[in-house]
């Protein structure tokens, strides 16, 4: 995890299941678990995996109401240590006492330092900063949005991180179209190929009512290179879990951690325009 920026203290403790603040007495039975989790902090978060499978169980971002308490007096025992932000309440076991001040040290060096931004308080409620001196440039058209995404993929080394309502494979993302050096799926597939990881989540539709074929769309993209190419449709609208009325709107495209492109257009059919409107 190290290109995900400067690692803090880390290590096995003993994770009380349960403790979302929304509906988190839904399942009373499973919060008197004591899992074991591997738990690391980070420049703005913490998270926790699963120490056999290496999985990220879950992830607790910085905001303003983050904090962390530890002692007897606060949580009960000197072993243990309760971390809440705005959405969770965590409770951790540690093997010592010497483990819990520690773990409890390091948050809140971090919180002072490299998560200070994401721990104060800023103009309009807002969760960041404001930021000068950023390189930010403004697209209105979708031929300068997509023109903007294909050079983006096209410097990818790393990390490409999509997510769309709709997904058109085969689209061009630069024209007019002399070759297929421009086209969505071949740019992916030739990044794939080069070691890239390529990750897509897109919407999982109701297909009688819309016809996006995400289906299509994720056997598309991941045919030529299952290995670096992983594609997620969601939510399910179907079984015990099932959601009817709610859809994934974002359009976003990350590069790389450090390019992101944001807005309203998917990278689908029906997008693509330039000023004159034709």
């Amino acid at each position: 995890m190290s290109e995900l920026g400067r690692k803090y203290r880390e290590g096995i403790v003993k994770k009380h299941s349960g403790g979302y603040r929304q509906g988190c007495c839904a399942n009373l039975g499973a919060r008197i678990k004591w899992l074991k989790r591997w738990f690391v902090t980070k420049d703005s978060w913490i998270a926790y995996l699963n120490p056999k499978t290496g999985h990220v169980r879950a992830v607790m971002l910085v905001d303003r109401f983050f904090h962390v308490r530890t002692g007897r007096l606060h949580t009960g025992s000197v072993k243990k240590i309760h971390i809440c932000n705005y959405s969770r309440r965590l409770y951790l076991n540690c093997p010592t006492e010497r483990k819990a001040i520690e773990y409890f040290d390091d948050i809140n060096r971090m919180l002072k330092t490299t998560g200070r931004d994401f721990h104060i308080e800023h103009r309009f409620n807002s969760y960041a900063p404001i930021r000068t001196n950023t390189k930010c440039q403004w697209l209105v058209d979708g031929s300068d949005y997509m023109e903007a995404v294909a050079y983006a993929i096209k410097s990818a080394t790393e990390e490409i991180y999509i997510t769309d309502w709709f997904l058109s494979p085969e689209i061009y993302l630069k024209r007019p179209a002399l070759s297929d050096e421009w086209r969505f799926d071949k740019m992916l597939e030739k990044k794939a190929s080069e070691g890239v990881r390529i990750f897509v989540l897109l919407y999982k539709e109701v297909e009688l009512a819309i016809g996006i074929n995400s289906s299509y769309s994720k056997r598309k993209l991941i045919e030529a290179h299952p290995e670096n190419v992983k594609v997620l449709r969601y939510p399910d609208h179907t079984g015990q879990n099932a959601v009817l009325f709610w859809g994934h709107h974002e359009k976003l495209v990350i590069i790389d951690q450090s390019i992101a492109l944001f807005g309203g257009l998917d990278l689908c059919y029906g997008r693509w325009d330039n000023y004159q409107h034709l």
